[in-house]
């Protein structure tokens, strides 16, 4: 019964901790997810804002270097002069623009001639523009466009796709005779890998990815991947339904966090993604851990104190206030033990009903006190008495019973010093509990015995009906002995 009892409340406990546990972490889920979303627009805004400027920065250098080279005697009146000047001063400019790379640290600096279509570099690298080659489309479109109209504004950033599969970013700058002719392009090579690389801790720990796309929604790998996304979301962006104004803009789609913003000096968006679900699944996962451990440390306590206190109730529910001895209650269980013991195993067990002769006269002269003390000392001469294995129990009042773990005859030995011992007692020395001397026999303590043998056909009621009446028969035969049946 106790054993279901515990086991109801464990179950009930448990479920109490699954709900309130389903319950807080809900709770919780709600509140993070605000929260991520949250953190991410500024994470975000933060990021985006700091490679804006780093890109500006690069573009803003760039125009001020091109503005300062395309304004050299030797670009003008040299380079530009005519073909023959061109290839007369090919070597010169070379070492000319490999100065510049080596003061500016641009590793790729090129000059293009609209005179010749041939291009120039640092490195010695020489390129004649074809316009059957589609490769070279750009340019032609470039000098087309710069040979047909002035603009106000001669730089542009621009994006190449090389034969080899690579994309060089290039800050382009048109050279301009004092009439406003386009006599050539100075292109300087863009590194914004290396533009932002002071951003690339912060968007690791966020778990982002960086993309620059053009208008057209063409792009080249990630300037900054931590292999989180991939292209998928990106790709499936409208790009040219995306806002041109200059703002940053915020879009989810399947959990993923996109921040654009579109700079017009590049004529390119920044977008950033931000997977939401996995620093969510992290964070949520370990808050999951920390709240589950705080309830289970929770329910552990409350069991703990729920044994501690079963443990300390049913103490006190089964031993005698008096004696400290188990009381009857406790005997209905052993009883049991005893019998499937027996009957199973046939482990033999003995009952022993022991009552005080004439309690209660002694107990009225006495007095309830010196009763009681009477029966503390009987109670601790029985523990004394028995056996390591055998049960003692006060079953009320002067009466005693032992359930020995062994047959009649050990039973019966047992019965006879328990007999001899109880005349140690006397009434004179009660109140010291138990004394060793002997005194008269007129004062010493006698008590009736009754015993019986548990056999394998018995239950819990025979073995005991036995023994009750073998005690009434010591009794009726003048008590001090013993009787068994």
């Amino acid at each position: 019964m106790v054993n279901r009892l515990k086991q109801r409340l464990v179950l009930s406990i448990a479920s109490i901790f699954i709900v309130i546990l389903v319950i807080t972490m809900s709770v919780l889920y709600v509140i993070m997810e605000k929260s991520f979303y949250n953190s991410a627009k500024i994470s975000a805004f933060s990021i985006t804002n700091s490679i804006y400027i780093a890109m500006n920065e690069v573009i803003f250098d760039g125009v001020d270097i091109a503005s300062f080279i395309s304004k050299d005697p030797l670009i003008h009146h040299t380079f530009f002069n005519d073909q023959a000047s061109e290839l007369t001063y090919q070597e010169d400019l070379s070492t000319y623009l490999q100065n510049v790379s080596t003061i500016y640290n641009y590793q790729k600096i090129y000059l293009v001639s609209f005179n010749t279509d041939r291009c120039y570099g640092s490195n010695g690298f020489t390129q004649d523009f074809n316009e059957d080659n589609n490769n070279d489309a750009w340019f032609f479109n470039k000098k087309m466009s710069s040979l047909s109209s002035s603009t106000d504004n001669p730089y542009e950033s621009l994006l190449i796709n090389n034969p080899e599969g690579d994309t060089d970013f290039y800050m382009t700058y048109i050279i301009s005779d004092e009439n406003a002719n386009a006599l050539g392009l100075l292109m300087l090579g863009i590194d914004y890998n290396l533009a932002i690389a002071s951003n690339n801790e912060q968007a690791s720990r966020l778990s982002t990815d960086i993309y620059l796309v053009n208008p057209d929604g063409s792009y080249q790998d990630a300037l900054l991947s931590n292999g989180i996304n991939g292209h998928t979301i990106f790709e499936s962006l409208s790009i040219d339904t995306l806002d041109k104004s200059g703002d940053f803009n915020f879009v989810t789609k399947d959990k993923t966090y996109i921040a654009y913003r579109y700079i017009e000096e590049m004529n390119r968006f920044i977008i950033i993604t931000q997977l939401l679900s996995i620093n969510m699944f992290s964070t949520f996962a370990l808050t999951f851990l920390v709240v589950a451990l705080i309830l289970l440390i929770i329910v552990l306590v409350v069991l703990r104190f729920y044994t501690t206190s079963s443990h300390k109730i049913m103490h006190h529910a089964s031993i005698d206030a008096l004696t400290g001895v188990m009381n009857r209650s406790s005997y209905n269980s052993k009883i049991l033990d005893a019998v499937e013991l027996c009957s199973k195993y046939h482990i033999s067990s003995t009952l022993i009903f022991i009552d005080i002769d004439h309690f209660k006269s002694i107990n009225d002269s006495l007095g309830h006190d010196k009763g009681d003390e009477i029966i503390i000392a009987l109670a601790n001469l029985l523990k004394n008495t028995k056996r390591k294995d055998d049960h003692l129990f006060r079953w009320g009042g002067d009466e005693f019973a032992i359930i020995a773990r062994c047959a009649l005859e050990d039973a019966l030995g047992l019965s006879r010093r328990i007999l001899e011992s109880s005349h140690q007692i006397t009434y004179q020395t009660v109140q010291q509990t138990v004394q060793q001397s002997v005194h008269g026999h007129n004062n010493a303590l006698t008590l009736s015995i009754g015993v019986s043998e548990l056999l394998p056909t018995d239950n819990k009621k025979d073995c005991f009906n036995r023994a009750d009446q073998a005690l009434y028969h010591a009794k009726e035969q003048g008590r001090d002995q013993i009787c068994y049946i």
